[in-house]
């Protein structure tokens, strides 16, 4: 290519990037060294470049677009990561009180549970131990277990939360079982919520075998919320049930949750309002019938 052909070329660009870098009100030329600056940074908009011994004043990015296009960069940034952040958070849960579930709602009656429970969301990777929460009914393991699951999602791994019941009724309307092990196994956590060794037929612990296998074989996280305590875990009663509990318990941090049943005491909150409506006595004349 010709001398001639290569500074076309050069001019060609040189007009382009003026349009695309175009001289705004307020910019002037710096007398101390004869290039365009930005009236607004007071930074170069020119540069000199020096070609064929010639040299030559290109267009150039101030500092204050520099920051601009930054600022753009991180906004459309942040734009796709809620997005993405939002249909993961769609896909892990079905309902909208697991999706609500977050450390920020938690009222702390049980510190030293919230703690390590946050401290593991905030730990966790996708080499994570698995973790077993055990405890009665109302004590918080389902919320815990959907608060760390949110917490992960916020950091962009993927998650599930599901129960046993929820997978046998997704595996008796679909030919292709595998697909549905496929996606149990595939993402980064999962969570099994109220495993219970009540009602538990052949069929159901088949299922519940096949997908802490298929986690086992991941080598991903798996929590596990249930009224199976720690001594039921490490004592199965019949080898059904002990191929299952064996994984489990050699796999697993097991965190037994005691405190109140937080029903109860939700149920004790609500007769205090419903009595303090009734009691009310403050209706103006005019509301009276």
């Amino acid at each position: 290519m010709t001398n001639t052909k290569v500074e076309g070329i050069i001019d060609t660009l040189q007009v382009k990037a003026a349009a695309a870098i175009p001289q705004k009100e307020g910019d002037y030329i710096n007398s101390a060294d004869g290039l365009l600056y930005c009236g607004k940074c007071h930074t170069p908009k020119e540069t000199r470049v020096n070609f064929s011994d010639q040299e030559r004043k290109v267009r150039c990015v101030c500092e204050c677009e520099q920051q601009r296009e930054r600022q753009k960069q991180e906004n459309d940034e942040r734009k796709r990561r809620a997005l993405l952040i939002d249909k993961m958070r769609t896909r892990a849960f079905k309902d909208k009180k697991g999706r609500n579930s977050t450390f920020d709602k938690d009222d702390r009656n049980n510190a030293e549970a919230s703690r390590f429970f946050a401290n593991y969301a905030e730990l966790f990777n996708q080499n994570s131990k698995w973790l077993f929460i055990s405890g009665n009914c109302g004590t918080g393991k389902s919320f815990f277990a959907a608060c760390i699951c949110n917490r992960v999602i916020d950091k962009e791994y993927s998650a599930k939360f599901t129960t046993i019941a929820a997978i046998a009724r997704e595996l008796l309307k679909t030919t292709d079982k595998e697909a549905i092990y496929d996606e149990l196994s595939g993402c980064d956590l999962l969570v099994l919520d109220d495993l219970t060794s009540e009602r538990n037929t052949d069929y159901i612990r088949e299922i519940i075998f096949n997908v802490i296998d298929a986690r086992s074989r991941s080598e991903k996280p798996l929590i596990i919320t249930s009224n199976i305590t720690p001594t039921e875990l490490s004592n199965p009663s019949d080898i059904a049930t002990e191929r299952i509990y064996s994984r489990i318990y050699e796999n697993s941090i097991i965190y037994k949750l005691v405190g109140s049943d937080r029903r109860r005491e939700k149920l004790k909150q609500n007769m205090k309002e419903i009595d303090s409506i009734m009691n009310y006595s403050g209706l103006s004349a005019a509301g009276k019938e």
